[in-house]
């Protein structure tokens, strides 16, 4: 049996785009062969620990982009209406 283990770094960057010469089909190909049983998928739980503690981080930086898009947005709507 072949087994298969996620480096918490690749597993990141393929989950949440992170490099762009990284996709989701990495992860893709990994489901087909965990899928037709040529190999088991090994998750540490430090690996699992890591990946959700940069997801909470990487969606709190998206959430304050947008509301720092939203503050440009209406401070660019109010300066032309002064104008």
């Amino acid at each position: 049996m072949k087994y298969i283990f996620l480096d918490t770094n690749e597993y990141i960057v393929c989950a949440l785009l992170t490099e762009s010469d990284h996709t989701p089909e990495t992860l893709s190909h990994i489901e087909e062969v965990l899928e037709s049983g040529r190999a088991h998928l090994l998750v540490p739980e430090l690996v699992k620990i890591e990946f959700f503690r940069v997801l909470k981080e990487t969606l709190v930086s998206i959430e304050k982009g947008v509301t720092d898009l939203k503050a440009v947005s209406t401070n660019v709507r109010n300066f032309g209406a002064i104008i």
